[in-house]
């Protein structure tokens, strides 16, 4: 377990680096509907919450099955996932202006700068950032 001390530095790090990467983003709560095939519902229970993350373009990847020797074709590319990395800066500024990050799988974020998109995953990273796997909504 890291150190009160090691901590604090670490929040200091993320936020000279947010200063200089991040964004700004705006979470909007949603819940399922009542009948399955409806589209979300805002969720009353939590707030929409302003933040700042970083925004991961999706890396294009070489296809290794689409290579066919015989016909001596290229392997064509294939986009991955885009995705947002909110360090524990930001998560610790939004708890402090008293509205806590509270993110699930399939809420919207909408980015201030333009689109939105689905929150598809979260995973804890070490060091406290939140690694958000986006699909694009529009």
């Amino acid at each position: 377990m890291p150190s009160l001390a090691f901590a604090a530095l670490a929040v200091q790090a993320a936020a000279a680096a947010d200063a200089v990467m991040a964004e700004a983003w705006v979470l909007v709560p949603l819940m399922e509907a009542p009948d399955k095939d409806d589209a979300r519902l805002p969720d009353p229970s939590r707030a929409g919450v302003a933040f700042l993350a970083t925004f991961r373009d999706p890396e294009a990847k070489p296809d290794a099955n689409s290579y066919d020797r015989r016909q001596q074709r290229r392997p064509g590319l294939v986009a991955g996932k885009a995705g947002a990395l909110i360090s524990p800066a930001a998560i610790a500024g939004a708890a402090a202006a008293g509205a806590p990050l509270l993110i699930l799988q399939g809420d919207e974020l909408r980015r201030v700068s333009g689109g939105r998109y689905r929150i598809a995953a979260a995973l804890p990273m070490p060091g406290g950032t939140l690694a958000l796997g986006l699909d694009l909504l529009g």
